[in-house]
């Protein structure tokens, strides 16, 4: 059966701002790769190299695919390895699932920003009993999972799918965009929302480190877009990171950043969704014994300069308002008209914080629907 490589130029790695050469095999990453050195640990790493919204797209007739290469899996201390999903989408709908339970592991210690890989050779990804017609087909990589990849072997010929004439989609924010929780990588809300209105999306949700970081904005800044959306503030408070004096600053340079190269391009600011835990409390943020999120106790580390997600909210409005009169493409959006304290209530979260799979679907079909109100020009005719 004929073998294809990612260096044959014949399938596309989409929603993967760069990639990484690795012994032959191509591991992609969703940061400009000439600004790796700037990632600040080897946590950050990890999270920026998982493959949260990276699909392999081709053109194909082919029954059997078998894509091999090395899976890392996210192995939290104190927790068991995540299952890597990989998902076969066709037509928009999800066709095959697989679920990877072997392969390497990488274990993170998410407090002393380590990562300790270990390796355990190629694995193999098969899906069979495909149709034997002519299609598109993506191959969606695990959200949880940073990947290395070697080949895909067809049991027919593969063509570079045409470019389809659709929105460019760049989304920038937390766990809740990259969705660390098991689910399979079509289930993140960002996935979800693109299906709705048909756009083409590129996940930057980094667990743990939406910081505001100058990569982010860089490599943001880079990539060709028709709509962007910065979901910020919720890793801010769970750090305790900035202050009232230091997080508005950075916000607006991050907002500098990407006008340089995207002038006109809309960009959607969206305030933190939800969490009772630190709405009216600072962080640095804990778990008490059921692992629902906790504020910490005592006196806030920096007094009145302490951010909440109230505060967040409203310095974010702020921002916005005062550079709409030079920046009319620039929109506020509140979090939680995306996802609620009620949401939470009534059970659409795992721990006060991260939304379930339930949850994440409410925000993509909320957000949707914000967008075609707000963008009617960005409107596609969907089926």
């Amino acid at each position: 059966m004929p073998s294809y490589r990612l260096t044959d130029n014949v399938i596309d790695l989409v929603g993967a701002p760069s990639r990484i050469v690795i012994d032959g095999r191509i591991a992609p990453t969703r940061v400009l790769s000439e600004l790796r050195y700037q990632l600040p640990n080897a946590f950050t790493k990890f999270i920026v190299d998982n493959a949260a919204g990276v699909r392999l797209r081709f053109r194909t007739s082919a029954t059997r695919l078998e894509l091999t290469g090395r899976v890392y899996r996210s192995a939290y201390v104190g927790t068991p390895p995540l299952p890597a999903v990989f998902e076969l989408v066709e037509d928009g709908d999800v066709r095959a699932t697989r679920q990877v339970e072997d392969g390497g592991i990488a274990n993170i210690d998410h407090l002393e920003n380590t990562t300790e890989y270990v390796d355990a050779g190629n694995t193999t990804v098969i899906f069979d009993g495909l149709p034997a017609k002519d299609r598109v087909v993506e191959i969606w990589l695990p959200n949880t999972a940073s990947i290395e990849l070697h080949e895909v072997i067809s049991d027919a010929p593969i063509q570079r799918a045409e470019i389809a004439d659709t929105v460019r989609w760049i989304h920038y924010g937390s766990s809740i965009s990259h969705m660390t929780i098991p689910g399979g990588p079509t289930r993140t809300w960002p996935a979800m929302a693109s299906r709705i209105l048909g756009w083409d999306g590129t996940n930057l949700g980094f667990g743990g480190n939406a910081m505001l970081d100058p990569f982010a904005a860089r490599t943001i800044r880079a990539l060709p877009a028709d709509i962007i959306t910065l979901k910020l503030g919720i890793n801010v408070v769970n750090y305790d990171a900035m202050t009232v004096r230091t997080f508005a600053p950075a916000v607006h340079g991050f907002l500098d950043t990407i006008r340089e190269t995207q002038p006109h391009t809309p960009i959607v600011v969206i305030s933190p969704i939800a969490c009772p835990a630190v709405e009216d409390r600072p962080g640095p943020t804990g778990v008490d014994a059921e692992f629902r999120v906790t504020a910490a106790e005592g006196e806030p580390a920096h007094g009145d300069d302490s951010l909440t997600l109230q505060r967040i909210r409203r310095i974010l409005e702020a921002i916005v308002a005062d550079r709409s009169p030079t920046d009319s493409a620039l929109v506020y959006l509140d979090g939680p008209e995306l996802f609620s304290q009620a949401d939470d209530i009534a059970g659409f979260t795992v721990d006060g914080i991260h939304p379930n799979l339930g949850g994440a679907e409410l925000i993509a079909q909320r957000f949707a629907k914000f967008a075609d109100q707000t963008f009617p020009q960005l409107a596609l005719s969907r089926p």
